[in-house]
């Protein structure tokens, strides 16, 4: 026992797995568009909170975007103390490096630390471990990913949004063709 397909019966299989394929494709790119998306728009979050550059912060906001295999894509924030000379508005004062780190609170003034380039060409905020020249520590601040996790909420919701204005405009263009 057995069938035939006629012409019509294939070319209708045929199309659906063009649009099946195309479907996907539509699909990774949106992902992939709205990951860029949901990073800036939780750097602009961070950037309200942390006294930072958007570059630094960008950095520090990893986006791991999806394939026609792996229909994943998320946007994660790596912790890693922040050396203090980034932050916007160092000042070496008498008593020692002052510096805002959150927008939100007053300036922080780290008593006997000096603004240093070392041999390696790094300019950092240092502070001495004991009372003899070396060694040294540099003074870092606090992550952006704490305010990153603040505002998980209001990224995601603000991504759905843009995941389907995204895929929409995806499909218009998919079809289109």
């Amino acid at each position: 026992m057995g069938f035939k397909l006629s012409a019509s019966a294939k070319k209708l299989e045929k199309e659906l797995n063009d649009t099946s394929k195309k479907l996907k494709i539509a699909g990774v790119r949106a992902l992939n568009k709205t990951a860029t998306q949901s990073r800036n728009l939780a750097q602009k979050n961070i950037r309200k909170t942390i006294n930072l550059k958007a570059s630094r912060i960008k950095k520090i906001l990893k986006v791991s975007r999806a394939s026609k295999t792996k229909t994943i894509s998320a946007v994660r924030a790596g912790y890693q103390p922040i050396p203090v000379i980034f932050y916007n508005g160092v000042r070496q004062t008498r008593k020692g490096v002052s510096v805002r780190m959150r927008k939100d609170k007053p300036r922080k003034l780290f008593k006997g630390a000096f603004i240093a380039t070392m041999p390696s060409g790094h300019t950092g905020v240092y502070r001495r471990k004991g009372k003899a020249r070396f060694p040294l520590k540099e003074i870092r601040g606090p992550s952006p990913q704490a305010v990153f996790a603040e505002n998980i909420d209001e990224i995601t919701n603000q991504s759905i949004d843009i995941l389907d204005r995204v895929y929409n405009n995806e499909l218009k263009f998919i079809f289109s063709k």
